[in-house]
């Protein structure tokens, strides 16, 4: 009677400990899998922040950290869409910055670059509208949508825009102009009216062609193509 209590009890702690490591695996088991989780998505969520970072280096100019042109063509076709879809207006901008080659010649690259990059983050900070989109088209070539935009407020943001750039005061050698400046060509229309985006930003480029005709860092608008 005795042998089989023992053995019994013997059974029972023995069950015992089978259950205890069992239980302890288990634990350890579930935070292992918990740790492997976390890592995973730590790590998931450090790849989506290089690929979203990737993406947005992608979209920016590297010179002078805003939109570039890629962005704006794809921005344009968006803007256009949906204008074309609620009939309304927007506008589009060329602008040059007056004289740049004679800056560039008589301060020299690095220098152009420098003066690049503060009209850059000037006229970005003089469009901050969620629907304005100001990008460096090309060279010293800057272009802008400003979405819900008609003609004459094509005008206003467009003097908004020549006004703090030549506020800037970035001296200007080799002309007989003080400081830097710049010329836009705008174009205002309502999509539908209009043929398509290529041809208002033609419109755009013919009103900067006309700005510059005239002397420069002055604001030139085309109503409805």
């Amino acid at each position: 009677m005795q042998t089989t209590w023992l053995y019994a009890l013997g059974l029972a702690a023995l069950i015992a400990a089978v259950s205890f490591v069992y239980r302890l695996n288990f634990r350890r088991a579930r935070a292992r899998e918990a740790e492997l989780l976390r890592l995973v998505e730590e790590r998931t969520s450090q790849l989506q922040q290089a690929n979203d970072h990737l993406q947005r280096l992608s979209y920016m100019d590297a010179l002078t950290s805003i939109p570039n042109r890629r962005h704006f063509e794809e921005i344009l076709e968006m803007e256009w869409r949906r204008a074309l879809r609620v009939k309304a207006p927007m506008t589009l901008m060329m602008i040059d910055v007056d004289y740049f080659k004679g800056y560039n010649d008589a301060f020299g690259h690095r220098a152009g670059d420098a003066c690049l990059t503060r009209v850059a983050q000037a006229l970005d900070a003089a469009a901050p509208r969620a629907g304005d989109l100001v990008a460096r088209y090309g060279g010293d070539e800057f272009a802008a949508i400003l979405a819900g935009t008609d003609a004459a407020g094509a005008k206003d943001v467009g003097e908004r825009l020549r006004a703090v750039v030549e506020s800037l005061g970035i001296e200007l050698s080799g002309t007989d102009r003080r400081v830097v400046t710049i010329s836009v060509g705008a174009a205002a229309g309502v999509p539908g009216e209009i043929a398509s985006s290529e041809a208002l930003l033609g419109a755009a480029d013919q009103a900067l062609y006309q700005a510059k005709h005239e002397g420069r860092n002055r604001v030139c608008v085309s109503g409805v193509v």
